[in-house]
């Protein structure tokens, strides 16, 4: 994990905290310019170079991510990357149960882009030369985010899962899932909502069903083949079941 300035620091906390929730034996390491001075559930933290000041935060965030990913792809076999902003419902990682070299997620708001898929969250087996590939490629295009030079190194790669967006839910918006969520990927920490009250929601069913967030609604249906019906239920997220972000990080 990545996060650069306070207020990535701050959603940083969230993340792992449900990492720490939800995943068994995991060890989080965060590269960040901004180490927490409060207590925090972060196994390692590796302190980079401050931000240069011809560049954003933002851009600085993704040279570091990808900077980030060479360096523990040179010191483990296989580890999960994941962006600050999410919120961990259940261990993905049961995907290593897969053979690949590179694990990613489909974008469903792909816009007819040909190859979509997104980088906030990466399964990654040993393959240094990739990000170093990366990480060149991205400084000299200058495109942001990150996913578009991302997506054209993974033309060229050969061995690359591709996984539902379960593994990678852009819960802020609205969203076809089909089975159990795992992770949920929006800026919780700035919103009024908490995430594991959200995680349980849009979990309360694995049918098909569609999360509008807009309106804490969503929609689930089953295909009977026998009859050829289709049942549908829509579900409402009560006013009184939303408590703040503040709330999720006062749990214990």
């Amino acid at each position: 994990m990545s996060a650069i300035g306070r207020d990535a620091i701050w959603e940083a906390k969230f993340a792992i905290k449900s990492i720490k929730l939800n995943t068994i034996g995991s060890h989080v390491t965060l590269f960040t310019d901004t180490p927490p001075t409060d207590n925090h559930q972060f196994d390692e933290i590796r302190t980079v170079q401050p931000k240069p000041d011809y560049i954003t935060n933002f851009t600085y965030n993704q040279i570091t991510k990808i900077s980030a990913l060479i360096t523990k792809s040179q010191e483990q076999d296989q580890f999960t990357y994941v962006d600050n902003d999410v919120y961990v419902a259940h261990d993905p990682t049961i995907v290593f149960n897969n053979d690949f070299n590179i694990g990613v997620t489909m974008d469903v708001w792909r816009q007819q882009d040909q190859t979509p898929l997104l980088s906030g969250v990466i399964f990654v087996r040993r393959n240094t030369q990739f990000y170093e590939k990366w990480l060149k490629l991205y400084k000299l295009i200058k495109i942001e985010p990150d996913q578009y030079s991302f997506r054209q190194l993974l033309n060229q790669e050969k061995n690359v899962k591709v996984l539902p967006p379960e593994f990678n839910a852009q819960t802020g918006t609205g969203l076809q899932l089909s089975g159990k969520m795992y992770i949920a990927h929006c800026h919780y920490a700035s919103t009024i909502r908490n995430p594991a009250i959200h995680a349980v929601f849009i979990n309360q069913t694995t049918d098909c069903r569609i999360w509008t967030p807009w309106d804490n609604k969503m929609v689930s249906w089953v295909y009977n083949p026998e009859t050829f019906e289709q049942l549908t239920k829509t579900h409402t997220l009560q006013p009184e079941h939303q408590e703040s972000s503040d709330q999720f990080m006062k749990e214990t």
